[in-house]
């Protein structure tokens, strides 16, 4: 794994088990689009919930940078240790 970046599955999980909604995550987070809408699908990207395509390939989030983990934990009332930080 590259440096600054950890393993997304235990904040995926967290997130999942939270029982908070995507769009409750985004506005806490400020991550809206240009409409002004939660951007849910930001969050599901980079949880690896769902799938980002890039010329014509598709993949999931299998980590994510250490800035963006410590946000959506701070988001979901955790621990960084409990999410790999």
């Amino acid at each position: 794994m590259r440096a600054g970046r950890i393993d997304v599955a235990p904040l995926r999980e967290a997130f999942l088990r939270s029982g908070r909604t995507a769009t409750e995550i985004c506005i806490w987070l400020d991550w809206l689009r240009p409409d002004g809408g939660p951007d849910t699908s930001r969050l599901r990207r980079a949880l690896g919930l769902l799938p980002s395509t890039s010329h014509g390939h598709v993949t999931f989030a299998r980590s994510i940078g250490v800035d963006r983990a410590a946000l959506i934990a701070d988001a979901l009332n955790l621990d960084p240790y409990e999410v790999g930080l």
